[in-house]
C-alpha cells in the first residue's frame, strides 16, 4: 500500500465508516512509514478541533448549509 491510498483512507474516515480491510490496511502502512503516522496524528487532530469549533457532536454527518456557515464564522473568529 502507498501513502497516497493511505491518506485517502486516513481522509475518508472522518466522513464516513471504513470496512475492516480499510483499517487494516491503514495500520500495518503506519507501523512502516512514519510520514503517514503523523499525518494521521496531525489530521485527527485538526479533525477534532474542526468538530469543536463549530460545536459538531456527530463527525460523519454531512453539513448542511447553516452548518458550514456557522463553521465558516467560527474558524473566521478564531483567526482574527
Amino acid at each position: 500500500m502507498n501513502c497516497k491510498k493511505v491518506t485517502y483512507l486516513i481522509e475518508k474516515r472522518a466522513i464516513a465508516k471504513l470496512n475492516f480491510w480499510e483499517k487494516i490496511q491503514i495500520r500495518l502502512h503506519k507501523s512502516v512509514c512514519n510520514c503517514c503516522r503523523n499525518y494521521d496524528k496531525d489530521t485527527t487532530a485538526l479533525n477534532r478541533m474542526l468538530l469543536k469549533v463549530a460545536n459538531i457532536t456527530e463527525p460523519t454527518k454531512l453539513l448542511d448549509k447553516l452548518e458550514k456557515e456557522r463553521l465558516k464564522e467560527a474558524l473566521r473568529n478564531e483567526i482574527k
